[in-house]
Order: structure tokens, then sequence, then C-alpha cells
């Protein structure tokens, strides 16, 4: 239906191409946008390889892209980001992305602003006293139960903090709501970082994108202070990207959006859990591993103790034989089986005929009896 009734129309379709084209002629056609100069505050700066000098002018929320080409050749100088500048261009239409911006010509330093001094004298000076030496700096905790977040509770950057660590790996947060700009902000983020500390393992302090003035409690000295005395891990997650504060340089760890300071505070759930998957298979696997390999060593084990048992009982019936052998040539009534005889007298054995005189009576042992003799005669025989 609403397919027929843009047909019936009758009305010209125009390309996307074409219509951006239309609005570059149109700006282009605006005398009051050309050839104009802007006064505002250096952000985003970046210098291409090709030489092109891209950055954004800033006034409170407000800011527009800016482009000059062939920057190096063009500008006496190249700002940097919190210089105050005036610019003299053209306002113009990135016709690929239909973004408007203005062409730079030339570029005039106005200054830097009173906050951006009070910063750089802050900065210094907290940088002597050491508080942004890395020894201070303390370790975050790997798996933390709770963690405590100082920002504004109706805030973008409170929700970012949620969602992503809702996802990443769920745990309690402590929001403790705090402004995070104009009057009564740094008693209220002070306040938070103290109320907060030993309450919780981790702790994110920071807030949404803004210009330095909306950013401007987070380059307090109270809460610089407040950060670097704490006994709990503090990450410090300030605006966007490009932002900077006292407050990052303090921190145990600084986060460059709300978002990243939740992804940095609690691991990713999935991960781990692979991990843990993974662990235990190979725990698994290795236990069955030495319970095969030991099963099998008590296997050869048993093997090698029969085969000695086997030895063993084998050399003692081969001695025994042998003992017996030897006990059966040693009994002294042995040679009686043979047809053998041995004589006593008095009870003794008679073992030569020096130990007999004639006229005795002796006895004579066989080996089914024995007979009672006298002795005729004696012969001695010389040995």
């Amino acid at each position: 239906m609403r397919q027929a009734t843009l047909l019936s129309a009758r009305r010209p379709v125009y390309t996307v191409s074409s219509v951006s084209a239309r609005i570059k002629e149109r700006l282009a056609g605006d005398s009051e946008l050309q050839d104009i100069i802007v006064q505002g505050e250096v952000g985003d700066c970046k210098l291409s390889g090709a030489g092109h000098f891209y950055f954004s002018m800033k006034e409170n929320e407000v800011q527009i892209n800016c482009v000059t080409f062939s920057a190096e050749k063009r500008l006496s100088f190249i700002p940097e980001n919190g210089d105050m500048i005036r610019v003299r261009g053209s306002v113009d239409i990135y016709a690929p992305r239909g973004v408007y911006q203005l062409r730079a010509e030339s570029i005039e330093r106005v200054g830097r602003g009173e906050l951006w001094e009070e910063f750089l004298r802050l900065k210094e000076k907290l940088k002597e006293e050491g508080l942004f030496d890395r020894k201070h700096k303390k370790e975050l905790p790997v798996f933390p139960e709770k963690v405590g977040v100082v920002t504004s509770g109706s805030g973008a950057a409170f929700h970012d903090i949620r969602q992503v660590i809702s996802r990443r790996f769920p745990v309690e947060i402590i929001l403790y709501p705090a402004s995070v700009q104009g009057d009564g902000a740094v008693d209220e983020i002070v306040g938070g970082i103290e109320y907060l500390d030993g309450k919780v393992d981790v702790m994110i302090v920071g807030r949404g994108g803004g210009s330095m003035e909306d950013l401007w409690a987070f380059n307090e000295e109270r809460v610089a202070r407040a950060i670097f005395e704490a006994k709990t891990p503090i990450v410090s997650a300030v605006g966007h990207e490009t932002d900077f504060s006292i407050s990052d340089m303090v921190a145990d760890v600084r986060a460059a959006t709300p978002s990243e300071a939740a992804e940095i505070v609690v691991p990713e759930r999935e991960k781990y859990i692979d991990l843990m998957d993974n662990l235990s298979l190979r725990f698994s696997v290795s236990v069955r591993r030495k319970l095969e390999e030991g099963s099998q060593r008590l296997d050869m084990a048993g093997e090698r103790l029969e085969r000695n048992m086997h030895e063993i009982l084998r050399d003692r019936k081969e001695r025994l034989a042998r003992l017996n052998d030897v006990l059966e040539r040693s009994d002294p009534m042995a040679p009686l089986a043979k047809g053998f005889a041995m004589v006593k007298r008095g009870g003794v054995w008679v073992r030569s005929a020096a130990e007999i005189n004639e006229g005795e009576t002796v006895s004579i042992v066989m080996a089914d009896g024995e007979a009672e003799a006298g002795i005729k005669s004696v012969r001695k025989e010389e040995k």
C-alpha cells in the first residue's frame, strides 16, 4: 500500500549521491558559509600519512569536523588538543559520507584556556609528588564479586557499564549516584569513592564524554587524591577515547570509555567456561592415562613377581634335592641296605680293629637286625 502511494505521487526519485551533490552545491552557494572565521577548542586531532590534518573544533557540547589538506605546507604550526584557535575557511560537505565539515585554509593560535593551564599545573604538581608512579598502581582482582560504580545514576555511562557486566560476567554492582559536573560534583565523587572503599572488590569512577568544562570535576585535586588514597583498585573511565583527565593518570587503570572499564573489571564468562571445560577434559584424560599407565605397571610388576617366585621356588627345590642327596649319602645306615654290616661293642660303634680284643662279645648290626658274636682273633693291618 505504501509502495503504491509513492509511485502514484509521480515525484522525481533521487539517488543518494545526487542528494549529497545538491547539498554540497547549496553550501557552496551560501556566501555566509564561505570564507568565514571560526573560533573554538581543538579536539580529536590527527595528522594523516598523506599530510592532511583532521580535527574538530569544540564549544561546550557542540563540535564541527574540520580538515586542512596538505597541512604541513599550508600551516605554520600543527595545533594540539586543547589549543584555542581561529580558523579561516569554508563550510563544505564530504559527499561520500554526507557529513558537513569546515575546510580550513589557515589556522591561528589564540592560546589555551585557563582550564587547560590549570590542568597542566595540577598535572605537573601531582607528577612531582609521585601520584602517577607505576609502583603505586594496584592489581585488579581477576574474579571480583562486587563492583562499585561512582557516576550519575541516570547517565548513559552507568547503563553501558551495567549492560556490559551483565553480558560478560554477572556480579553484584553497587552504584553510588553522584553528579559528574557542575556544583557539588567534586564533593559527591569524593564521597562516593570514600563510601565504597573497602566495601567492593574493584571500583569504576567516571562518566560519558563532553567538553573540558563538562569533564572538569575529574581534573580536580581532591578527586585525584581520593583515588590515590583508596585501598580498593580503581578504574578511571572519563569521557571518550580521546579525552584524558587527571583521574585517568592517578587511577590504577585507565579505560578509554565506561564500556571498556566494564570489560576490564570482569572477565568474559564464556571464555572461562571454555577454559574450564578444556582443563576438565585435559584433567580427565590425564587421570585416565595415569590410571592406565599405573595398571600396566602393576601388571608388569605382577608378571615380574610371578617369574621371580617361580625362579625362587625352582632354586629352593634344587637346593632341597641336593641337600636330600647329601643327607642320603651321609646316612650311616645307608650301606646296610647294600649288604654291609657294622659292629658295636658295649653300645658304641667300633671304628677300628684296635678297639676290640680277642674273647670279647660284640654286636653285628645289619639292615634287618643284630647278632651277637665272639671275637676269636684280631688281625690288625698297618695303615
